[in-house]
């Protein structure tokens, strides 16, 4: 059982106490400012003779030791008036908040980048954000934190709560919620805020509040109650963060349970949860108070993986072998969480030293093909398909059509593709559908053993290619000219260049239109070539450029109406659907008959 200390005491032992020594000494230490006492708000705290003046407990108090230097100077700060969270004046803690915000040249790029991710995820094609886009996003990042820190000072600062707290502990929580990130809540803790977290602040959960006051007014303060060794440790850390997460987890599992702990000893002591519109997750069902966020699933699904995950270890360890529909759940599944755990290790321990390959191939005769190829790829955000996109490559032949022309395009934008047995595949790819060009692009391999070395393999593929079936002309043809591609993935293993202007666009004219022309090969072929290579290039130009010179693209290759269908495949369908796109694209240069046709199908497949 802790000693008994005063609140003083306890928050100088705390985290919060260095930041309240700190507030003294820019604030009080010199004496140039005075203590400022808070007349509309009594402060309840230990005197340092040992008294209390707790208004809302008549019971006997214990007798404290005398405060030391670092306590004494934590009670003047708390009774300065400098703490914003107590102050009568709103603006003071509005201003604390507007100053704890992420400022905008902290927001770091990989939080840009994310959301650029996500965008490509949700099929809304390729984004690069602008400076605007990025503000806007600040903004709303900026907005979020407000609001969460708002949510948590309004209800400290409220005298209409059923539960209302002495002055020191809305400042032990406040000072001690400024370095609290998002809650981890599979580890059970918090992450520590930096200056670049664009996370927002904790949720206000009122239950879990009220229990950390609890066992630090019993346990600590009054020393009434008796805890466990592990309440103690964290009584006696004084650690806002970690009690309030251990009240948390507590509060979730019983709201699972649907049970209400007793006060007894070595538990915390189940308050009524604390009506309030801070706590919109919470509903009253007749009396009881009923958790309706996602905890409830996550906590049964976690149940449900760790039995199943106990039971898979018996019987390995008995030395069965695990079932194929045990090696699904293991490969296939999302993140296995277990508690306490990020991910629960038992799953990665029991693939330890397995083949992957075999176990699939397992799983496919199960399931089928196709249904493990989906499941792999809209899977846990590729942490499977990035080790396993090869085996669907080697065995593409056993893909429906609809797989097979995913996997496909996959292969033309996924440049981490193995490219030494996508070469060494370049026949059995092709008699499977994949474009020459989209092989020929993978002809870059890295020679083995060290010093590596990247090394130009197209004219070992394009043999293979022929000897597959090929045209000849046409695949040496589409070899050399992407050789020197000005644009695009195609001339060397590195960040693709862009069409950025129109001085890029005139000089890539001019390297197709004369390369093209000097192919040893018929009219037909050349217009193919010329045709594919286009295509490819259209993703890397920029859109003004794009349109500007759309009838010069239209007619690149001597033929209107096929370069046609591949330029309106350029445009998203929404904005083809707008009334008048037909005229605006003939006059463009697009074959009339061809833009009609187009759009006609795309209107029938939304009817």
């Amino acid at each position: 059982m802790p000693k008994p200390k005063s609140p003083e005491q306890f928050i100088a032992s705390s985290p919060a106490g260095e930041k309240l020594l700190g507030m003294f000494h820019h604030n009080l230490g010199d004496g140039a400012l005075r203590i400022a006492r808070i007349i509309t708000h009594e402060q309840s705290a230990h005197r340092s003779d040992g008294t209390h003046n707790e208004h809302s407990h008549n019971v006997h108090q214990p007798t404290h030791r005398a405060l030391g230097n670092h306590e004494a100077k934590v009670a003047e700060a708390l009774e300065s008036g400098y703490c914003g969270i107590t102050h009568p004046d709103a603006r003071f803690v509005q201003e604390e908040i507007a100053d704890l915000l992420i400022k905008k040249q902290a927001v770091p790029e990989a939080y840009f980048a994310l959301q650029e991710r996500i965008t490509r995820k949700r099929g809304q094609g390729e984004v690069v954000l602008g400076l605007e886009e990025k503000q806007r996003l600040v903004d709303t990042v900026q907005a979020d934190q407000a609001d969460s820190l708002t949510q948590w000072s309004t209800y400290l600062r409220s005298d209409e709560n059923e539960h209302v707290y002495p002055d020191w502990f809305k400042v032990y929580v406040w000072e001690s919620l400024k370095t609290m990130g998002e809650y981890d809540k599979a580890k059970g803790e918090f992450k520590k805020r930096t200056g670049s977290t664009t996370a927002s602040w904790p949720e206000l959960n009122a239950e879990a509040l009220a229990q950390v006051y609890d066992a630090i007014d019993q346990g600590v303060i009054r020393g009434e109650r008796e805890v466990d060794d592990q309440l103690a440790l964290l009584l006696g850390r004084g650690d806002f963060a970690a009690l309030y997460a251990a009240a948390l987890a507590d509060s979730a599992y019983n709201e699972t349970k649907q049970e209400v702990y007793q006060a007894t000893t070595g538990s915390w002591t189940k308050y009524e949860r604390i009506a309030s519109q801070h706590s919109p997750n919470y509903t009253n069902d007749g009396g009881e108070y009923t958790n309706e966020s996602r905890e409830d699933d996550a906590y049964d699904k976690t149940v449900e993986n760790t039995r199943r995950l106990t039971d898979m270890e018996r019987r390995v360890y008995a030395g069965e072998e695990l079932t194929t529909e045990d090696l699904e759940f293991l490969w296939l599944n999302e993140r296995i969480e277990g508690f306490g755990l990020d991910v629960d290790p038992r799953a990665s321990q029991l693939l330890e030293g397995r083949d992957y390959v075999a176990d699939f191939d397992r799983i496919a005769e199960m399931i089928g093909y196709d249904e493990l190829y989906w499941t792999v790829v809209e899977g846990d955000e590729g942490r499977v398909w990035n080790m396993s996109k090869n085996y669907f490559v080697d065995r593409i032949d056993r893909l429906s059509d609809e797989s097979r022309d995913d996997l496909i395009k996959t292969m033309e934008y996924d440049k981490y593709l193995d490219n030494i047995k996508t070469a060494m595949r370049a026949r059995h790819l092709y008699q499977q559908g994949v474009e020459v060009i989209t092989i020929l692009d993978r002809r870059f391999v890295c020679q083995y053993p060290y010093p590596y070395r990247v090394v130009d393999d197209g004219n070992a593929i394009a043999d293979r290619l022929i000897a597959a079936g090929a045209d000849a002309e046409y695949t040496n043809g589409v070899l050399k000219v992407i050789r020197n591609d000005p644009i695009g993935y195609h001339s060397e293993p590195k960040a693709p260049e862009r069409i950025l202007d129109q001085r890029d666009f005139d000089n890539w004219l001019q390297y197709m239109t004369n390369t093209v022309g000097e192919l040893p090969c018929d009219d037909a072929t050349r217009q193919r070539i010329m045709h594919d290579v286009v295509q490819s290039d259209l993703e890397y130009m920029e859109r003004d450029i794009f349109l500007d010179n759309l009838s010069t693209l239209a007619h690149i290759n001597n033929d209107n109406h096929q370069m046609t269908r591949c330029l309106l495949a350029t445009f998203p369908a929404w904005w083809l659907k707008y009334s008048g796109r037909v005229d605006q694209l003939a006059a463009g240069g697009l074959d009339r008959s061809t833009v009609e046709e187009y759009i006609s199908a795309l209107q029938d497949d939304i009817e």
